[in-house]
């Protein structure tokens, strides 16, 4: 009977090690060469989607199905790609092509802040990895004024590194999340020495705040080891919080990147059930050139 038993078990697990396969590889710039840092790697499979980021050499490491129906490799700034099975173990992405706008400095400029920082009244939220998040920021000056730099209300408890990259879409006719404005990976490490506000400036990309606004997101990674910068416990719920505030009208809107990359506005509502007509809005905001 013992001969039985453990000849049924490896026999179930040389069928799964069968039907999985470990894969290895680095994502890069085809151009440079050069690693391309926390990169999506997303496959579908039995129509859904899972995926893990590339670390910080570009490396990803994962165990898939033998049943994979394709596999999308994307990163902020260049041009997605799609396979259906791995051919090589350095897979290389395009770079986007932007036209950057001439950026004037002038001296003493004066600043104007949009959107919700300086709102007191918050909840926090812990995030995923692989979650972004994404607000409207409305044009309440009603004039196209260049952008200084991008907000964001934070509250950090990792005792190491968390990683998150910022984003900044244009608004479509639906008041939804559309075209990424941004050419570059803009990746952020946060240290357990940062709370409150990060300021990040983007006015070398000459961007210009449109009449019906912009989305300002930020993506939650995961957290690193601290030595190789590894993500960690990529699936768990991280201990840095989105800061979120209470609002009579909604602006927000959430997707992952690692499940299917749809925006909806509708799943803060479930997390955190708020009075009629109330409801979460991401503490993010920007500067403007006044």
């Amino acid at each position: 009977m013992k001969t039985i038993v453990i000849t049924v078990l490896f026999c179930l697990l040389f069928l799964l090690s069968y039907s999985q396969e470990n894969i290895k590889l680095t994502i890069v710039d085809d151009e440079t060469k050069e690693p391309i840092e926390f990169a999506t790697f997303a496959y579908f499979h039995a129509n859904q989607c899972s995926g893990v980021y590339s670390d910080a050499l570009g490396v990803v490491t994962i165990t898939l199905p033998s049943t994979v129906d394709s596999i999308r490799i994307s990163c902020m700034g260049y041009q997605p790609t799609t396979l259906t099975k791995i051919a090589s173990k350095t897979i290389g992405l395009h770079r986007k092509t932007f036209n950057i706008k001439e950026v004037v400095v002038r001296p003493c400029i004066n600043f104007k802040t949009l959107g919700y920082i300086n709102n007191k009244k918050e909840v926090r939220i812990g995030a995923e990895s692989g979650l972004e998040c994404a607000v409207l920021v409305e044009n309440e000056t009603g004039l196209e004024s260049p952008i200084k730099s991008l907000l964001f209300r934070f509250k950090q408890n990792e005792k190491t590194k968390t990683v998150i990259r910022i984003h900044l879409y244009s608004c479509n006719s639906n008041r939804m999340p559309d075209k990424e404005l941004i050419n570059e990976n803009l990746v952020v490490y946060i240290t357990p020495q940062n709370d409150g506000i990060i300021d990040y400036d983007i006015s070398k990309f000459g961007i210009t705040l449109p009449v019906n606004g912009v989305f300002v997101g930020m993506e939650w990674i995961g957290c690193t080891d601290g030595e190789t910068e590894q993500i960690i416990k990529p699936k768990r719920i991280l201990k840095t919080s989105i800061v979120f505030t209470s609002l009579n009208h909604q602006a927000t809107y959430l997707r992952s990147e690692l499940f299917n990359g749809i925006w909806d506005n509708r799943l803060l509502d479930s997390i955190v059930p708020l009075k009629k007509g109330k409801f979460l809005n991401a503490a993010f905001g920007l500067k403007i050139v006044e």
